[in-house]
């Protein structure tokens, strides 16, 4: 099994890890998915971390926040990821008001 968070062996096509990947228009609000994209910015708070995600010229919201499954480690790994990292996230998708971002109505909640 893949480690919950943390820096992957690059893909080159060698494996395939059994995901299916959700573009970011196509979020349904209440689903989990996965999607893969670049982050594009970071905000982190202290026990928070919102993300700007992007792919194929879409933007979304990606949001953690400390408590369940969210440690207080995993928080501070992805406050310090470069931006333009390519990450693989699950999510569940909720409604949300995100004026920032192109996916104005959804967010994706980090799990």
């Amino acid at each position: 099994p893949l480690p919950m968070f943390g820096d992957l062996q690059i893909v080159q096509s060698r494996t395939n890890s059994g995901r299916t990947f959700q573009s970011l228009h196509s979020l349904q609000a209440a689903e989990t998915s996965w999607v893969r994209c670049h982050v594009q910015q970071i905000r982190a708070k202290s026990n928070a971390v919102f993300m700007v995600l992007r792919h194929c010229g879409q933007t979304a919201q990606g949001v953690l926040f400390k408590g369940g499954s969210i440690t207080k480690d995993m928080i501070k790994f992805a406050s310090g990821l470069p931006r333009e990292s390519v990450v693989e996230i699950q999510g569940l998708v909720q409604d949300a008001n995100v004026t920032s971002c192109s996916l104005s109505h959804r967010e994706l909640s980090v799990q």
